[in-house]
Formats: C-alpha cells, structure tokens, sequence
C-alpha cells in the first residue's frame, strides 16, 4: 500500500491519484541515485516505485515489454527531475513551503484511506507523517511556481484569440450534424457466416418499428452496441464519425423514417434520425474557447522549454544511469 504527495505539475504528468506514493527525492544512502538535480538525488528507489505508480494506475498490473517499461522510466524521470526544478524555481523566488496546505492534503488522505492503512502506509515507505507533509508541501511549490512561471505567463489575451478568429472566421464552423437512434444486429459466433440470419433479425427490427414498437426498448433488448443502455441514442454525430456505409444512409434520411437494414463490417444497423441541425458559422463566443486552448497549448509548450532550459542552468540535472540518458 503506498499514498501520494499529491498532484504533480500538470503538463509534466497526470494528476496523481490519492492512493499512491510519489517518493521523489530521498537520502542517497536510502538507494542507488540514479538523478541529480543540482545537490539533490532521486533515487532507483523513488524511480521505481513512482513507475509502478504509473503501472498500476494505467495498465492494470498487465506485463509489460522490457522497452515500454524504459520507456516509461525515462518518462516518469523526467517528470521527476522537473518537478524538483519547479520547487527549486519556487524556493528561489522566495515563494513560502505550503505546509497548512500539505497538512490538509494529508489530513484528506487519511480520512480516505482510514488511519490504520495511513499508518501501515508510512511504515511501509520509512516515512513519518512529517516527512509526508514535507513531500506534499514541495510537490505543492513547485505546482504553484509553474503556474506562475510557465501557466500565467502563456495565458491567450482576448485580443490575441479574436484576431485568430477575424483572421479566418469560415474556418469556425459547426459541421452539419444528425442525432442518430441505432440498433446494431452481430451475426452470431457460431455459424451464419454470411450473416443472413443476423440480417433476417434487423429486418424483423426494422418492421417491428415501423408498426410502431418503442424503438428504444427494442435497441435494450437487441441491439450489440454499447448505446443499447441509452435506447440506442447516439446523440448528435457529423459526417465521419459513423461507419462510412451508415453515414451515407442517414445525412439522406428524412426525419423518422427507417430505413431498410444497412449492412457493414461490424454488422446490420437499424437507424432512425431524430433531429438534424444544419452547417453554421460559429459565433466569437461559441469559437473563442477552442482558439484560446490552442493558443495556450503552443504558448505553454515554449514557455516550458524555456523556463526548464534556464533552471537547468542554474541546476544542473545528471542522469547517472546510463540507460536512463
């Protein structure tokens, strides 16, 4: 069992689930160092079990090859090494430790995972509940000196996003869009090869609702899509984002009708359109959020490398294991 110091810088890796450790930099006595940042060491220790973090959370215990495994090791050291050049950035600009703060976090932490499973926790990583809060507290600071660093400093003015928008305003359109109710019929595993009995069964589905049956109930019942929980509402879908033998049936649909089966790969669909909205321009308003992610996206990107470049500098970063370089 092992807990968290909390979330991590957020474009250096994915929030970190409360459940789980992030030991970063440890005593180099404690373990063989495999990363310097300036005087401070991150260790095979602290690697290994911040990658297994990362094992744990998004490939559920699955084995993984020896290359994706460095791989991500490299990947999680980089994090590491950046997020102790945020903290270091933090401490220079005279930026105060967050303990309150860091006691909250940890006080959360307990209460989630209980008192007693707290504990055996810290046991099990050599820790005292101060040297978590300590954790916390840095892993807090340098979250705080890359907003101000890196986040504030990208930020898209208005006047930025609507010369983006004016430069080119056709290309802000809400694409022409159908909602889509479907039942999808699968041949069986076994037999019916060429699929006729699985068409037969669209078919009979097909004529059921036409004679008035609750499509919704029908898709609950028949249909192999996930949508079935949804009465087979798709919601709303443009062109492109259905199989291409389905997608040329219901941009021609009238509005209710249903059509005779459509055969594709996957299977028979038994479709019926609910509303269509048309092509149309995009306000300022509707557009504006979108130019503003892609603005800061490429203002982040830049103003990172830069201020890890120049912390870099100041704070020199080793990596000691060569298959780690």
């Amino acid at each position: 069992m092992t807990i968290s110091t909390g979330f991590r810088i957020p474009s250096l890796a994915r929030t970190a689930a409360l459940g789980g450790l992030l030991l970063l930099c440890v005593n180099a006595s404690a373990s063989t160092v495999v990363a310097k940042v300036g005087a401070a060491s991150i260790t095979r220790e602290a690697l290994d079990r911040a990658v297994q973090q990362s094992v744990s959370a998004t490939y559920f215990h699955k084995q993984l090859p020896p290359d994706t495994f460095l791989q991500l090791s490299k990947t999680r050291l980089r994090e590491m090494t950046r997020r102790e050049l945020a903290a270091l950035a933090g401490r220079a600009a005279g930026m105060p430790m967050p303990f309150a703060a860091a006691r909250k976090r940890c006080d959360k932490i307990e209460k989630q995972l209980g008192p007693k499973v707290y504990a055996e926790s810290l046991r099990s990583n050599g820790w005292t509940r101060d040297e978590h809060i300590r954790e916390v507290a840095k892993t807090l600071l340098a979250g705080e000196a890359y907003r101000r660093f890196v986040t504030v400093p990208s930020a898209a003015s208005d006047a930025s996003v609507r010369k983006v928008y004016s430069a080119e305003p056709g290309h802000w359109k809400m694409p022409e869009s159908v909602r889509v109710q479907h039942i999808l019929i699968r041949p069986d595993k076994f037999g019916d090869a060429k699929g006729t009995e699985a068409e037969a069964r669209a078919a009979s589905v097909v004529a059921r609702v036409r004679k008035g049956e609750d499509f919704a109930k029908l898709a609950a019942e028949f249909s192999a899509d996930d949508y079935r929980v949804k009465g087979g509402d798709l919601g709303w879908v443009h062109r492109g984002r259905l199989v291409p033998e389905v997608d040329a049936v219901v941009f021609a649909l009238e509005l209710g009708r249903v059509p005779a089966p459509i055969h594709s790969n996957e299977g028979w669909h038994v479709v019926r359109v609910l509303e269509r909205r048309p092509a149309r321009q995009f306000t300022f308003n509707e557009a504006a959020p979108q130019i503003r992610k892609d603005l800061e996206k490429h203002k982040v990107a830049a103003t990172e490398a830069t201020f890890f470049a120049s912390m870099g500098k100041k704070y020199p970063v080793t990596i000691l294991d060569p298959k780690l370089r």
